[in-house]
């Protein structure tokens, strides 16, 4: 935890922001209730780690950790 700064922290929640309209109050796709803004983080999240493949790592984070074999 000493070296995570604020500048993780917000670059995690631009991220998320950018990400997913269920942050944007002005949208049709605002979550009104508490379990679907859970459900809408959690598929963020599996997807952010799993699926998705980055340019410095050319796989997903959970295939360059070994915790998975394939997307």
């Amino acid at each position: 935890m000493d070296q995570v700064g604020t500048n993780h922290i917000e670059r995690q929640n631009l991220t998320m922001r950018m990400g997913m309209r269920h942050f944007t109050r002005l949208t049709n796709v605002f979550a009104k209730k508490a379990e679907n803004h859970a459900d809408a983080v959690f598929l963020h999240f599996m997807y952010y780690i799993f699926f998705r493949s980055y340019k410095t790592l050319r796989r997903p984070p959970a295939m360059a950790a070994c915790l998975v074999s394939r997307p």
